[in-house]
């Protein structure tokens, strides 16, 4: 009875498309944290400052702990 209680809120939760928008955000955070890194390794000789640095990491934790 449990289980069939979990599989019927995941089909709810997957019809009503919290899934997808999970996803898309998780990609989206992804996305931008990809052009961070991208645009240093292209800019090199423009140093990050501490407050840009911070902002890619704290990003980048929110993605790691994303459920």
């Amino acid at each position: 009875m449990r289980r069939a209680r979990r599989a019927a809120r995941s089909a709810l939760r997957s019809l009503s498309g919290e899934f997808s928008a999970a996803t898309e955000a998780l990609r989206s955070a992804l996305v931008e944290l990809r052009a961070l890194t991208e645009a240093q390794l292209d800019f090199p000789e423009e140093e990050l400052d501490s407050l840009h640095r911070d902002d890619a990491a704290q990003r980048l934790s929110r993605v790691r702990s994303a459920p």
